[in-house]
């Protein structure tokens, strides 16, 4: 009825002020200003009228569509793609591809039979699929709020939550079973360990403080832990090593990826580094750049995980990831995060294949952790003496 009378009213309008106009005496120009004003004034105020109805007829259609029922779809395909949306199956296999790092940079791999490396890589598939699920579960709300994820499986509401979480405890307790019983109990330990982390901890801790970066940080690097695990049986320091490798990558990755969002993030009430303190974002980007050349150059040759072959060949790598992440540093737009966020992406697996080709065939076993202490004590006090060797032009035999 208010839209009719609105569509009605201009047209009286217009024949109201013709009327008035034609029926002004000519010789008075006092009184043609103010009916001329008398005339502006209706037509501005039905024209806010019309306005705010509009406005509220759009306000009430978005209403409505909030307080449809979330639609569970039908057929197989879509409820398949659903689930891969749900498990955000670009990072579940990228986490895959870390176990795999680990289980082949393991000493014993190429004993390990091919059902242990399918049970590894579909165990941990799954657990990253179950936790990525529960991520989405806890933020449906606010990943609305986000042009990044308004788009996801439940902010659209293409599947109810009910729905999800039951996808979530299908795919961890299936995953975990896989790991206890295929692989060993240390691997699906930290399987279960980086399950709860993920959900419990990083997921909440991201809308309360930056340190949540962190603990993802801590999440990122148990996956290759998990791959050697599942050979060995057990955690050396060639398996820190790695996990230390993944640890330090993810800050300037992550970092680069979320500078050009921090809009959005501050628009939902997320509390990540390169919102609460930028100056912090960028110093982490650039510290742990410098943590990875330290790792591939000293590190990965004195555990025995590579050869000394490989601080060589991953130096351009490490060196172009060091110029990146001080470009960032020094000069933060968008153009310097996303040279270095690309860059990340490119780092990862060619550091992998660098590793896999300077692997160390024959490492020595470590009898205790006391003994592997005192081991890579010996290694760096040799290292420290080569290099002094070289100094003074002496060789020593």
């Amino acid at each position: 009825m208010a839209t009719f009378l609105l569509r009605c009213f201009p047209s009286q309008i217009e024949l109201s002020n013709q009327r008035i106009l034609t029926e002004l005496p000519t010789s008075s120009n006092a009184e043609l200003k103010k009916c001329k004003s008398e005339i502006r004034k209706r037509t501005k105020f039905f024209s806010v009228a019309e306005t705010h109805e509009s406005e509220n007829l759009r306000t009430d259609q978005q209403l409505i569509a909030l307080k449809k029922p979330p639609i569970v779809v039908g057929s197989s395909c879509s409820l398949l793609h659903a689930y891969l949306q749900l498990s955000k199956c670009r990072l579940t296999a990228l986490i895959a591809c870390t176990a795999v790092s680990g289980f082949v940079m393991s000493p014993a791999f190429a004993s390990a039979p091919y059902s242990l490396f399918a049970a590894c890589v579909v165990g941990t598939a799954l657990l990253s699929a179950s936790a990525s699920t529960c991520n989405n579960v806890i933020e449906r709300q606010h990943d609305s709020q986000m042009r990044r994820t308004r788009s996801r499986v439940l902010p659209v509401g293409r599947l109810t939550p009910i729905h999800a979480l039951l996808f979530a405890a299908a795919t961890g307790t299936t995953g975990l079973g896989i790991l206890c019983l295929s692989c060993n109990h240390l691997t699906s330990a930290l399987g279960f360990i980086n399950l709860a982390l993920y959900a419990g901890f990083y997921t909440p801790m991201k809308r309360c403080h930056h340190s949540c970066t962190w603990i993802g940080a801590v999440v990122g690097a148990i996956p290759p832990l998990m791959g050697y695990a599942a050979v060995t049986g057990r955690l050396d320091f060639a398996a820190l090593v790695l996990g230390a490798l993944l640890f330090s990558w993810q800050f300037p990755h992550f970092n680069a990826l979320s500078w050009n969002l921090r809009g959005d993030y501050a628009t939902a009430g997320y509390k990540m580094m390169c919102v609460t303190d930028e100056g912090l974002c960028r110093r982490t980007t650039l510290r742990h750049s410098f943590v990875l050349l330290s790792l591939c150059s000293l590190c990965a040759p004195l555990t025995h995980l590579t050869t000394w072959t490989f601080a060589l060949t991953s130096l351009p790598l490490n060196a172009s990831m060091l110029f990146l992440a001080f470009q960032f540093y020094s000069n933060p737009d968008k153009r310097s995060a996303t040279n270095l966020f690309r860059f990340t992406l490119l780092y990862l697996p060619v550091l992998m294949a660098l590793m896999y080709v300077s692997k160390d065939v024959c490492p020595k076993e470590e009898d205790s952790f006391v003994e592997g202490i005192r081991s890579c004590r010996e290694r760096v006090e040799a290292a420290f003496l080569r290099i002094k060797s070289y100094a003074k032009d002496e060789v020593v035999v």
